[in-house]
């Protein structure tokens, strides 16, 4: 099983894995509030949803813990196969939109989502272009 086919056995091996790695390593009230959150995703009733819910709260974490030194981080390789995934994928997504906003001659909305891809794209860079 990987994060691409995540189960709930998967995704609550994950959550207890991160939970522990926030406890030993955040302030209390932040370890706290992902355990509030987790509660709210255990409500839902419907497996599909909940598989799917799940999988796009894990996402969200990886991606951010990709951010971070995963050297130490038992889902290290995770998140950076996450991130690896997530911005090309934001990139798209910013291309059809300006794709769309070019279409109804919205001008402005065109270079506003065009700057801000081009923002993502200079943050997010490894620097070997320069």
């Amino acid at each position: 099983m990987s994060v691409w086919e995540c189960s709930l056995g998967y995704f609550d091996d994950w959550s207890k894995v991160h939970h522990k790695w926030m406890i030993d390593n955040l302030p209390p009230e932040i370890a706290d509030s992902f355990f509030k959150e987790l509660q709210t995703l255990d409500n839902v009733r419907d497996d599909v949803v909940a598989v799917k819910s799940k999988q796009g709260f894990m996402f969200f974490h990886l991606l951010h813990m990709s951010t971070l030194d995963v050297s130490e981080y038992p889902y290290g390789i995770e998140a950076l196969e996450v991130f690896q995934v997530a911005v090309p994928l934001v990139h798209s997504f910013n291309a059809m939109i300006m794709g769309l906003a070019h279409n109804a001659g919205d001008e402005q909305s065109l270079h506003a989502i065009g700057l801000a891809n081009a923002i993502m794209m200079k943050m997010f860079s490894s620097g070997e272009e320069e």
